[in-house]
């Protein structure tokens, strides 16, 4: 179709007829379409005689499609001090964007943009160093970034785009300066350091990740450097050969078992090396006919699905990262919401033991091999023509330009087999007959949108209280001081979960604990809101402060509201549940 009305189009833009304001996305597509020729002449139309505008989406725009003209200009603009901390990362990440998935960038002395790395907006230093990664340095020297990388009193997120940085430029500069970092004693930063160097050299890392791996403190922090480092090529070679004969972490080896199992990957030799290593019983179960039909009987006769509700939000499962009920949760594996309702039980018990007998169909991963040594697993997301966005069993996104892709094919269930292994009888019992109850009527349905089951929570301290409570709840949920987390099936927001979202338990001087969620109206209506165990709480709706009474009644227009309760910390409901008579809350 754009390539029928691209000239009646382009003759608009020429005439004036045709204005970006309120069609930026169709702006986006028409650039992608036309030719650079094309592109550059719609955006001088737009832009002439003017600077980019911080004000609307012109600097994604121009990242994502504009041409090297606009690139030259974005940058112009940051080295000449004309941006504010925000725009400045904004143009940063645009520059990077169209580098790494357009192979586009202007003709500019890079080192004018190494200042960035050094800015106290940390905002502005990860765009940076993504940019320092992406153009393979800015100019900047190996020592600044491995002392940055290094700074325990960075943020993380600042630490970590050090480290991507210098992986990115990659060399015999690059190993030096991450292996005294893969060695260092603070943990996190040791993990970040020896997963870079794996990606650049997986022999020089595998000793360094073993040492890093057994000094880690549980099974859950010793997983996230497996997937690291299970990422790369070849790595289960050399770290078998890495792995001591005997006194190998047990934790550490669990994890790294459980995720050699998530997406299948076929890695054998350490799959029994890791047992070996660190003295652990074959964990590999083998469920005949007669077990799955004894478990199952199990779970009708003594089986407990609101202890099992309980067994399914546990962290070390990882359940609710990957599935959804009703809505909340994760996007990697099948929705769950009518599970219990459409499928028998013996299938759960199976599927949940064997995940890679019983994929359902759309569910299976996408392993992704690159030109730099990775191996990437992961459900497909989405994908244009310049990359293909991929979310991990961690619920993490991974955006991969397709130009750096060596070979992608169909892999099996991202979810580990042997997951529940672990569990006491009665546990695993009880997970399935929770799952079995999903989708059936009573206190398991999450069929219906009119209950709230995605909440955002915040405590406020008296540093806080100088700026009022008006200026905390104002609707703005969405900010960083905000932790999401998800109700029970029933939409039950529990006491321990308000504690725990807020830390509310342990902060000193906490004057108030916040819960907010949202919802939303297809027309304008009347709309009662009943606030169950909610009935001494202060309540705003759309930033304005409403009588309650343990329900709230008001007139809205159809669109998206925000409902945000105050509670006192000293003397927090033991549940909370909100539902409407009309709309549905909003659980993205």
């Amino acid at each position: 179709s754009m390539n029928e009305i691209e000239e009646p189009w382009l003759d608009m833009v020429r005439e004036g007829k045709w204005t970006a304001d309120g069609n930026e996305k169709q702006l986006e597509f028409a650039l992608k379409t036309v030719d650079s020729a094309k592109a550059s002449e719609v955006l001088g139309v737009f832009l002439k005689g003017k600077t980019i505008p911080e004000k609307g989406s012109w600097i994604e725009i121009i990242g994502r499609a504009g041409t090297k003209a606009e690139l030259q200009q974005l940058h112009s603009q940051l080295v000449g001090g004309k941006l504010s901390e925000k725009g400045q990362a904004r143009v940063l990440a645009a520059l990077s964007n169209a580098s790494r998935s357009r192979n586009l960038r202007p003709d500019a002395d890079r080192a004018g943009v190494a200042e960035f790395i050094n800015s106290k907006n940390s905002e502005v230093q990860v765009a940076a160093l993504g940019l320092a990664g992406t153009w393979k340095g800015l100019g900047a020297k190996f020592a600044d970034l491995a002392k940055l990388a290094g700074d325990a009193g960075a943020t993380s997120i600042v630490r970590q785009a050090a480290i991507n940085a210098i992986r990115e430029t990659g060399g015999d500069e690059a190993r030096n300066a991450l292996r005294p970092l893969g060695q260092t004693q603070h943990a996190e930063t040791r993990s970040m350091a020896v997963g870079a160097l794996a990606m650049i050299d997986i022999n020089q890392a595998a000793p360094l990740a073993i040492a890093a791996l057994g000094a880690t403190k549980n099974e859950q922090e010793a997983l996230g450097l497996w997937r690291s480092l299970l990422n790369v090529k070849n790595a289960d070679a050399a770290l078998v050969k890495a792995l001591p004969e005997s006194g190998f972490s047990q934790d550490a080896a669990k994890a790294g078992l459980r995720a050699i199992r998530e997406g299948g990957r076929n890695m054998q030799t350490l799959s029994l090396a890791l047992p070996r290593s660190a003295g652990l019983k074959d964990e590999d179960i083998t469920l005949s006919k007669a077990e799955i039909l004894a478990l199952t009987e199990a779970v009708d006769k003594t089986g407990n699905p609101s202890r099992g509700e309980l067994v399914y939000r546990k962290l070390e499962l990882g359940c609710v990262s990957c599935h959804a009920i009703g809505g909340a949760g994760g996007k990697v594996g099948p929705d769950l919401t009518s599970i219990g309702a459409s499928a028998p039980l013996d299938y759960l018990v199976e599927s949940t033991y064997y995940p890679n007998r019983k994929i359902k169909e759309g569910y299976h991963s996408l392993v992704v091999e690159t030109k730099d040594n990775q191996v990437l697993f992961g459900m497909l997301e989405s994908q244009n023509d310049n990359e293909l966005v991929l979310r991990n069993v961690a619920n993490q996104r991974t955006k991969v330009a397709k130009s750096n892709i060596r070979k992608q094919t169909q892999g099996n269930s991202l979810m580990p087999s042997g997951l529940i292994d672990r569990l006491d009888r009665q546990d695993q019992i009880d997970l399935f007959s929770f799952m079995s109850r999903l989708g059936k009527s009573g206190a398991f349905d999450a069929s219906k949108g009119n209950v709230a089951r995605v909440w955002r929570l915040r405590a406020a301290n008296h540093r806080d209280q100088q700026f009022g409570d008006d200026r905390i709840a104002d609707g703005g949920i969405n900010r960083n001081r905000w932790v999401a987390v998800n109700s029970l099936v029933d939409g039950t927001l529990t006491d321990d979960m308000l504690k725990q979202g807020t830390n509310a338990g342990r902060w000193v001087g906490v004057i108030g604990v916040y819960a907010g969620t949202e919802f939303e109206l297809a027309q304008a209506s009347k709309v009662t809101l009943n606030l169950e165990g909610a009935e001494t709480a202060k309540v705003w709706i759309n930033k304005k402060v409403v009588e309650n009474t343990g329900k709230v009644t008001a007139e809205l227009p159809a669109g998206k509201h925000s409902l945000v309760l105050r509670f006192d910390p000293k003397a927090l409901p033991k549940k909370v549940r909100a539902s409407a008579s009309t709309g549905t809350f909003l659980v993205d």
